[in-house]
């Protein structure tokens, strides 16, 4: 699995610690690179700071899920919405996968896409339908997957 930047909040005397000791700059500005497994193998933010308490919010740059689907019962004929929601600040493509074959839409398949969500829509749910399903979101940033699994009642 591979480790995703959410969000991190810096204060100045985070962001002190990590300059050189100069006794008169009161202000200026500065790069901050952090490493963390909890957030992402690596980041670079640049940020002002001042001699007051300053707090600088970094938004994803690899994508990252933030409403993953969950696992769906239907009955034949139903129609199913899957949808996610994402954070990405660089151009996203999102796929679709059923049991890692790419889902093209058709008659039955509908995807919709925005800036921060992707569903898939199936139509006329038949018992072919049961199995998994799994969203992949990349961009030159990195990736970043979920899946369901779709019970279709009356499937072996």
């Amino acid at each position: 699995m591979s480790n995703h930047l959410a969000s991190v909040d810096l204060n100045a005397n985070e962001i002190n610690s990590a300059l050189p000791k100069s006794p008169n700059q009161k202000s200026g500005n500065c790069d901050v690179s952090m490493q963390s497994t909890d957030l992402c193998d690596n980041c670079i933010k640049k940020t002002s700071l001042n001699h007051n308490s300053h707090s600088q919010s970094i938004k994803p740059s690899c994508p990252i899920f933030n409403k993953k689907m969950v696992d769906t019962r239907a009955f034949p004929g139903d129609v199913v919405r899957n949808d996610v929601g994402f954070e990405a600040d660089a151009q996203t493509t999102v796929t679709w996968y059923f049991e890692d074959e790419i889902i093209v839409e058709d008659n039955r398949n509908s995807i919709l896409k925005s800036k921060e969500t992707c569903s898939l829509i199936i139509k006329d749910v038949c018992e072919d339908d049961d199995g998994e399903y799994s969203c992949e979101i990349v961009n030159s940033k990195g990736e970043d997957e979920c899946s369901l699994e779709l019970i279709v009642y009356g499937a072996l």
